[in-house]
């Protein structure tokens, strides 16, 4: 298929496509059979119904290939219905008394059901029968044949299609179904997997395969990214003082204003203990400087009380850019680290870049 369809959707498409595939073959296999015993006008009549469906099959699949699965089925269920009508109005021989075609009315019905909903099913299959007793009522030579047997063997062949279609198309959907929530709890599995639990930020191992595609992605499409490293100023202060709860309370609403400044295309990570990773892309040199202030400033402003305590809580923030600070992740990563501690060394509650950049 050349377009992406839902996992649900995808099923039905492939049928679509092999059942139209199948018919195209058959209609090719049925031209060469009347060829065999027909000739003249009726020979000649079948070449152009077949080309005119193996037209409408292709125009099918063309929708199914371009992803209107919708629109394909409609086109292919027309086809199917069409092919047995023009044959029944148009073709002598079956007003003539020759009943068997008329047996390929449960071939619409059948493989309709496959791809109409129930009511439209039941509407088409009803149309299908009362057009054909109309049919047979206006030609007396079908009138001769033995009626009830025919009509009996119609109604039966057709209702049994139509059930196993059904019971078919439940079992699939349930399938479906349960692929899907077997897909749901893959991909939770996977999130939980790749975030911390307190804080819901990526964790290391996350943040070492984002940081290496993030790699990729600059020096394939030669463009910058920035790091910031921080940690929380004097938080085994915090926790002797207030008591780890406190302290993981404080975790969690920094985290909160490092989530919301990661972007669309940024990654929030915690890096271990109080330390916290922004690796930032699409951004301007100015514009990541720009947010580690605002982080650094935000946090100073931010009200940490919980349960009747409040504490002063400031953040030390080192950044680092590629390709400024080096040509690797790593080398990035440990420039922005070495940041952090000058602004430490330096009295903390500050931001340091990692060496001056031309902006």
């Amino acid at each position: 298929m050349r377009v992406k369809y839902s996992e649900e959707v995808r099923r039905k498409a492939t049928i679509l496509f092999f059942v139209e595939i199948t018919l195209s073959l058959l209609l090719v296999v049925t031209i060469i059979l009347v060829a065999f015993v027909n000739t003249g006008s009726r020979f000649l009549f079948y070449s152009f119904l077949v080309f005119a469906l193996e037209l409408m099959l292709f125009l099918s699949i063309y929708y199914l290939l371009f992803g209107h699965y919708t629109r394909a089925s409609r086109v292919m269920v027309l086809a199917i219905i069409i092919g047995p009508w023009v044959s029944f109005f148009f073709d002598p021989v079956i007003a003539g008394g020759d009943f068997v075609p008329l047996i390929y009315i449960t071939l619409v019905i059948q493989l309709g059901s496959i791809f109409l909903s129930e009511r439209m099913t039941v509407l088409v299959a009803a149309m299908q029968f009362l057009f054909l007793c109309l049919f047979v009522l206006s030609h007396p030579a079908l009138l001769k044949i033995n009626l009830p047997s025919l009509f009996s063997y119609l109604f039966f062949a057709s209702a049994v299609g139509i059930v196993t279609s059904f019971v078919t198309r439940r079992q699939m959907e349930q399938i479906g179904r349960q692929y899907k929530k077997l897909e749901e709890n893959e991909r939770r599995l996977n999130e939980i997997s790749l975030r911390d639990s307190m804080t819901g930020l990526y964790n290391r191992r996350y943040m070492d395969q984002f940081l290496n595609r993030t790699m990729q992605n600059a020096i394939k499409e030669n463009h910058h990214f920035g790091i910031l490293i921080s940690d929380v100023d004097g938080f085994k202060s915090i926790n002797d003082t207030y008591g780890h709860l406190y302290g993981d309370a404080v975790l969690v609403k920094v985290s909160e204003v490092f989530l919301a400044k990661s972007g669309k295309e940024g990654a929030a990570c915690r890096y271990g203990g109080d330390e916290f990773v922004l690796i930032l892309t699409g951004l301007s040199v100015a514009e990541i400087k720009k947010t580690a202030e605002d982080i650094h400033q935000q946090i100073k402003e931010t009200d940490f009380t919980f349960e009747g305590m409040k504490a002063t809580v400031t953040l030390s923030i080192g950044v680092a850019f590629f390709p400024n600070q080096g040509k690797t992740g790593e080398a990035i990563l440990k420039a922005a680290d070495k940041a952090l501690y000058a602004a430490k060394n330096q009295g903390r509650n500050r931001v340091v870049m990692s060496t001056e950049l031309k902006g």
